[in-house]
């Protein structure tokens, strides 16, 4: 039996990943692109460059496809996992009318608030809706748009020629009945959120052919032309999915340029008036994943280390040891020091929460003892820690949600062993790290292997998921430790200094 292979396009916010994978899940060859930093627009908006977004799936299909020995006829398809949130402005032969607005990107639309008997999710939609938005700020931009379009339906266009997407992309940007997974069929919703549903794209099922990847695009790419395009779904959702966690009760942490907990529910719930949340499409369809962000997740580590351990940087590119070279060797300082950081307590809100939104980060405790190390370590404690507190305050509005029961852990920052036992211990459940750490790729591939007929459904597919994965036990001592700061310290910070911030913010709009 001939060896058969899946690719996954991870496309996120600081880089594209394109991997490849056998029907076993085990890799096989891949590459990573990073993408140009993040537009900082002189009116208040962050945009993406949207030229760069492509030429970076370009070149990491190319530098992929350039390692693979096998025979490419056994390439069976591509799955995409593209990034949530970020709009893209287009007429509908794929010219764009500005930068696209990207999820970072706090504005609203400057617009009267929908009536009080509005259901809270369209109302929130009317105000963060990106058309309402482009509405206020450039309305001779406006009128020109024949197409809103998500990093989905960005990539799906430029790899077939149509404009496609996976439904489960196309949250909080779009008027999508999340219940159903389709988009809206009631008539308000699209006044609502200023858009009319011949500027959507096609939406599709994860796990449902899309298109075909096109001649253009496979010059482009050096993906082969005439293979499917599958639709995947939002790059956390497949993540959740990539790493195994498909089942009630299970939950996922990504860490990643934005952190992520995310809670497995075979039920819908919507977000109310007093309670905000995200209800997102799952991978497995007809599932919902229950998000909290984290705006700046491991990104904080990439900044840390840009500020505070360019000798490290230069004695790992000196070395040879790639991108995560410099990480390991703050790992290896920060690994000896005891859980607690010896009193150095950091709040990560570089980017305040909607839920905290004067909040900016902090750090407390500093003492003539500590070092980079304990601050690096304690940069890690705070980033669990917040994710706990943002669980912790999402669960209060969902009683229903079941208790987690497996905790799996994917993206960058479950390489650190350290980070890991630090999760279990700061959450008190066993901890698992994926086999395969970038689980958005692999998860995009699994839904290729759907797609393409491999396998009959999620469950089927499961076998990709495998591999030699590692569990982290909570260490009792430190499980104790972390739930006196947490309870005691970590919980109240935002309350205690809520006054300063207020005050801050005001100095310094």
């Amino acid at each position: 039996m001939k060896r058969q292979y899946c690719i996954g396009i991870d496309s996120g916010t600081q880089s594209t990943r394109a991997m490849m994978f056998d029907l076993s899940g085990t890799f096989i060859c891949g590459a990573t692109v990073r993408h140009k930093p993040l537009i900082h627009g002189a009116d208040g908006g962050i945009y993406m460059d949207e030229e760069n977004l492509w030429t970076s799936l370009c070149k990491a299909t190319q530098d992929m496809m350039s390692q693979f020995k096998g025979d490419k006829r056994e390439i069976l398809g591509v799955g995409l996992s593209p990034h949530n949130g970020t709009v893209f402005f287009m007429k509908n032969d794929g010219t764009h009318l500005m930068h696209p607005i990207c999820y970072q990107d706090y504005r609203t639309a400057d617009l009267e608030p929908m009536p009080d008997d509005c259901p809270a999710w369209e109302a929130w939609q009317h105000l963060n809706s990106r058309a309402n938005l482009l509405k206020c700020i450039a309305p001779d931009i406006f009128g020109q748009v024949e197409k809103y379009a998500s990093v989905g339906g960005y990539l799906g266009f430029m790899l077939t020629g149509n404009f496609v997407d996976t439904v489960s992309n196309t949250i909080g940007s779009m008027p999508l009945d999340r219940e159903h997974f389709c988009y809206e069929k009631r008539e308000w919703v699209y006044d609502c959120v200023g858009m009319r549903k011949d500027q959507l794209c096609e939406a599709f099922l994860p796990g449902q052919v899309m298109g075909h990847i096109s001649l253009k695009a496979a010059e482009a790419t050096g993906l082969p032309a005439g293979i499917p395009l599958v639709a995947g779904a939002s790059d956390k959702q497949t993540e959740a999915f990539g790493a195994g966690a498909i089942h009630d009760g299970d939950a996922f942490i990504s860490y990643g340029t934005e952190a992520n907990l995310t809670f497995v529910s075979n039920s819908f719930y919507t977000m109310t008036r007093s309670h905000f949340f995200y209800s997102l499409l799952s991978a497995v369809p007809y599932q919902w994943n229950y998000t909290v962000p984290m705006a700046r997740g491991y990104w904080l580590i990439t900044w840390f280390k840009e500020q505070f351990a360019q000798d490290l940087i230069q004695r790992s590119e000196q070395s040879g040891l790639g991108r995560y070279g410099a990480e390991d060797f703050l790992t290896e300082e920060a690994m000896k020091l005891p859980a607690g950081s010896e009193g150095l307590l950091v709040m990560p809100d570089f980017l305040a929460p909607r839920s905290r939104p004067y909040s900016s980060g902090t750090v407390i405790g500093f003492r003539p003892i500590h070092t980079r190390a304990h601050l690096f370590r304690a940069f890690i404690e705070g980033i669990a820690m917040t994710l706990r507190l943002n669980s912790e305050s999402l669960k209060e509005s969902m009683p229903g949600l079941a208790p987690i029961k497996s905790l799996y852990v994917g993206g960058g920052g479950s390489r650190s062993d350290l980070g890991m036992q630090i999760t279990a211990d700061i959450f008190g459940v066993p901890a698992t790290r994926a086999a395969y750490h970038e689980t958005g790729s692999l998860g995009a591939a699994i839904c290729a292997a759907i797609g393409a007929g491999a396998f009959s459904g999620p469950e089927d597919a499961g076998k990709m998921t495998g591999g030699k994965a590692q569990t982290f036990e909570p260490d009792e001592k430190n499980r104790e430790l972390y739930e006196e700061i947490y309870q005691k310290a970590f919980s109240k910070l935002y309350a205690s200094l809520l006054p300063t911030f207020e005050t801050m913010d005001q100095l310094y709009k």
